[in-house]
């Protein structure tokens, strides 16, 4: 409602002629044709009757053109006390009794066509600017309705309507029929929704499902959403994504809360999936990753001339769309699913802080399974502070693998996601191998110097394994003699890097139960900081690095006997004989190394009485000052029997 015809020759403004110039306008929207059976006025309601507007764009050459047509029609619009105000236009109420949408596709290989109805359509106390003028511009196919989005920005209403939509979708044969309402929307203004709400939506699929044997079994599909609702849409910064109007820097509030009430998906015998409450809060988009419709153009222009896209192009315009948009929080509740094989469900999910800059975490809780092939269930799998590679580390690698050019180490692992902490809590499996148990396990990185964690932590606790499940025979066999099936353990390993002291620190605890536990720590400095952040120079540390100090302790708890006992019996002489044999044997192989006799002494009584009497068995090495990594090696390479003395090496048992 934007031309001349708007006026009368007294210059009053007619509403019935600019309502019918409008409908009538093909070039304003890019139609191919623009009609009306008539237009009346009685009062200040104007009516139009039997509204019908048609688009239709083709692709491809000649013998291979896919064409769409979309067709708009309306038996009846009414628009009461229409008028143009100082920006534009304005009307108390615009009623659509019914419209219909259909989109049909020729020349595909598979047919294609969308049909949906709309009934009691309303808007209250609207206002709008002049309709902007479509340019015909074959070089700009997408971006050419830029101003329509611009346009659609500075409406503002109190209310808009729908009582129901109805519709069917046909892709190869296969039908999709559904139906949802009433829609309530407002009050908006200039492009801000204070509220909006849906009615629940009922979808309708009829399939065919492919048989092992090549027939088919036609399926209905049945999918049900509850009531949803939300607030605080603001379309402005994702209109400002499509066009570039008005786009600034960083991310920008685009949808504030939006609560699904449930959804439940049907399959016949096949399946059944239903799922609770679902809700998104604090949705923002970039918009300076846009103009996304001014990017489209070259790939439309690329299809109609049979051309394809530029891959450069192509990865950089997904990088710009998966860079724009982000998620405060997301979660989904009492999610369940059925099939014929058993039964599976999820007491909740959720995401928090998802963007192109990493997520803050991914959480799910509550997971439980009853199926023909074993059950299960897992308290908690949470992934959390996942920091994303750098956009153009990643296309770099992303460009380089798709030209068959494998990127170097560094590139690689620029390009690599960073993972804060990994947990997996009350874990209970049962396979046919025997049942499976864990109550922790929780792996935490942090403290970056790109692209390595300097300080890494592992948890482990009560993990109970069947022994049929441990990696060779041996072990297997050993367990179940033992009588450790199922095996179980628990752990800690934490490993260290202080930049201000250049130290590294190990500290080790495992414990398997029956067998033994093993206590280590151990310090290196001289670590350079040039060694995380290029893992390739790793071998430049051997110059700088020091021992500060070693020790490890074991804790037997019953693995020293049962071997003992094993050896003793396989050969026939006594346990004390084959512990005597292993001090002597230990005594001489030091002994012959290092030619220190008082060494070898301590290491031939320290075994016999561990093996003896075992209980613990501890190693260290305590040099007065640290010890460089190169002279250990010198030492170990050319003057073995040094090494005691060096690193002031000592053994005890039983202490």
């Amino acid at each position: 409602m934007s031309v001349p015809a708007a006026y009368a020759q007294s210059g009053s403004f007619d509403a019935a002629a600019a309502v019918e110039t409008f409908l009538t306008d093909a070039s304003s929207y890019g139609a191919e044709s623009a009609s009306v059976g008539g237009v009346t006025s009685s009062g200040d309601v104007v009516t139009a009757s039997d509204v019908t507007w048609t688009w239709a764009s083709t692709v491809g050459e000649e013998n291979e053109e896919v064409t769409v047509n979309v067709t708009f029609t309306a038996p009846s619009v009414e628009i009461e006390g229409l008028m143009e105000t100082a920006d534009g236009y304005g009307a108390a109420r615009i009623a659509i009794p019914e419209m219909a949408l259909n989109i049909e596709t020729t020349g595909t290989e598979e047919a294609f066509k969308y049909d949906v109805t709309a009934t009691d359509y309303e808007i209250v106390n609207g206002s709008w600017q002049a309709f902007p003028t479509i340019a015909d511009d074959e070089s700009a196919p997408v971006s050419r309705f830029a101003p329509l989005v611009d346009w659609a920005v500075h409406q503002s209403y109190d209310s808009s309507s729908i009582s129901k939509l109805t519709g069917n979708i046909i892709v190869a044969g296969d039908v999709q029929e559904l139906s949802y309402g009433p829609v309530t929307v407002g009050p908006v203004r200039d492009g801000v929704h204070e509220s909006f709400e849906y009615g629940p939506i009922e979808s309708t699929q009829t399939t065919e499902i492919p048989n092992e044997d090549g027939t088919s079994t036609s399926v209905d599909i049945a999918i049900n959403y509850g009531a949803s609702r939300g607030k605080d849409l603001d379309i402005r910064p994702f209109a400002a994504f499509l066009t570039g109007t008005g786009a600034t820097d960083g991310p920008q509030p685009m949808i504030g809360l939006i609560e699904l009430d449930s959804m439940s998906m049907s399959g016949g015998d096949m399946f059944n999936l239903s799922i609770g409450k679902n809700t998104i809060e604090n949705i923002t988009v970039d918009p300076s990753h846009g103009p996304l419709l001014e990017k489209l153009d070259s790939f439309v222009l690329a299809l109609e001339a049979d051309e394809e896209p530029d891959p450069q192009a192509m990865a950089t315009l997904m990088m710009d769309v998966y860079g724009a948009f982000g998620i405060g929080k997301y979660g989904m509740d009492d999610i369940t699913i059925s099939t014929p094989e058993g039964t599976a469900g999820l007491e909740s999910v959720t995401i928090e802080d998802l963007s192109a800059a990493g997520l803050g975490l991914l959480s799910v809780n509550g997971f439980s399974m009853d199926a023909t092939e074993g059950t299960g269930s897992l308290g908690t799998f949470e992934l959390a502070d996942l920091v994303f590679p750098e956009r153009e580390a990643f296309v770099n690698m992303m460009l380089s693998n798709m030209m068959g050019m494998p990127s170097d180490l560094q590139t690689t692992l620029g390009a690599m996601p960073y993972l804060g902490r990994i947990t997996v809590k009350d874990l209970d499996i049962t396979t046919p191998s025997g049942e499976v148990k864990l109550g922790l396990f929780e792996n935490k990185l942090e403290d970056y110097v790109p692209p390595i964690p300097t300080n890494i932590s592992i948890e482990l606790k009560g993990l109970e394994l069947p022994a049929a499940l441990l990696p060779d025979p041996q072990s297997q066999m050993m367990a179940r003699a033992m009588q450790l099936d199922p095996v179980k353990a628990d752990g800690t390993i934490k490993l260290r890097w202080d930049e201000d002291t250049q130290r590294v620190e190990l500290d080790k605890d495992i414990d398997v139960d029956g067998v033994g536990r093993i206590q280590a720590d151990a310090t290196l400095s001289g670590i350079p900081k040039l060694i995380f952040e290029n893992p390739s120079r790793a071998n430049e540390a051997v110059a700088t690095a020091a021992v500060n100090s070693l020790s490890a302790t074991f804790t037997d708890e019953g693995v020293t006997r049962f071997i003992l006992g094993m050896i003793s019996e396989q050969a026939g002489v006594p346990a004390e004989q084959i512990v005597e044999g292993i001090a002597q044997q230990a005594s001489m192989q030091v002994a012959m190394v290092t030619g220190d006799e008082q060494l070898s002494s301590e290491v031939s009584d320290t075994l016999s009485t561990f093996l003896n009497d075992p209980e613990t068995l501890s190693f260290t090495a305590s040099p007065a000052a640290p010890v460089a990594v190169a002279q250990i090696i010198g030492a170990a390479m050319t003057a073995p029997q040094a090494l005691p003395g060096l690193l002031n090496l000592s053994l005890s048992a039983n202490q």
